[in-house]
């Protein structure tokens, strides 16, 4: 009978266990790729470089994005790797960057012996020029993050948004034959004054919060049945 007992209470250690280490899963935080800075101002024909950002990866072994963006107000002049995939020893090749009408593909992979890295970091560097007056967008879509045995990493996403001083492309040569001097920063522009947007903490949800709910809820059953059991046992 003692050894029934002592069974029981294993099995219960180990349900109280799994189901700690369920909701652990459940709470930890999501990786986010991001854009930085978020907010970003030129002039027409200047240009500037943006960085892609992760933060909260673990274990990293590839990526890749596409970023899209208005062709008409800014074009991408080039994209290299960041440090952050190499930062622990590991040889990264990279992937493209690929370009096409208003987006860029580019992504890395890793191998070696070393585990990938941990935490946040730059995972590549883009050069914007401005192309004329506007605003557009930068948008992340079709991210994957892979970790270095292959599994997909759950990540969110935010993008920024470039406003670019100058005549729009449409407005160009109308402008340059008037002699009328236009103010800087009235209508004539065709930009209008607006303030500065803080970046949003991003909605996020567990890479799979159905089936840690089902684990976490048959775990509870089970330790109820078997906190029961044990109790009818030791009482006899």
């Amino acid at each position: 009978m003692k050894r029934i007992r002592v069974l029981f209470l294993i099995i219960l250690a180990g349900l109280v266990w799994a189901a700690l280490a369920s909701l652990a899963l459940s709470e930890s935080p999501e990786s986010v790729v991001h854009i930085e800075p978020v907010n970003i101002r030129l002039d027409a024909g200047s240009d500037t470089q943006i960085t892609v950002e992760i933060d909260n990866v673990t274990n990293l072994g590839a990526f890749q994005f596409d970023l899209t963006f208005d062709p008409g107000v800014v074009q991408v002049d080039g994209v290299t790797l960041g440090d952050f995939p190499a930062s622990t020893g590991r040889t990264v090749n990279p992937l493209g960057p690929k370009t096409d009408t208003g987006k860029i593909v580019f992504g890395a992979f890793s191998f070696g012996d070393a585990a990938g890295p941990d935490g946040s970091g730059t995972l590549a560097r883009v050069t914007l020029k401005a192309i004329a007056g506007g605003e557009t967008p930068l948008e992340l879509r079709n991210v994957q993050v892979i970790d270095v045995s292959g599994g997909r990493i759950q990540a969110s996403t935010q993008g920024a948004t470039v406003v670019v001083a100058g005549p729009r492309a449409s407005e160009g040569i109308a402008r340059t034959s008037t002699n009328e001097p236009q103010p800087a920063g009235t209508a004539e522009t065709g930009i209008a004054p607006s303030q500065p947007q803080e970046r949003n903490s991003p909605e996020t949800a567990p890479p799979s919060p159905l089936r840690d709910w089902i684990l976490t809820g048959a775990a509870l059953l089970g330790i109820i049945a078997l906190v029961i059991v044990a109790a009818r046992l030791m009482a006899r």
